[in-house]
């Protein structure tokens, strides 16, 4: 399985990037 997955924070500063 693939994909693009993108998280972010409540502030916005925090910011999570993971490609599976």
């Amino acid at each position: 399985a693939g994909g693009i997955h993108i998280r972010w924070g409540q502030n916005g500063n925090e910011g999570s990037l993971s490609a599976t």
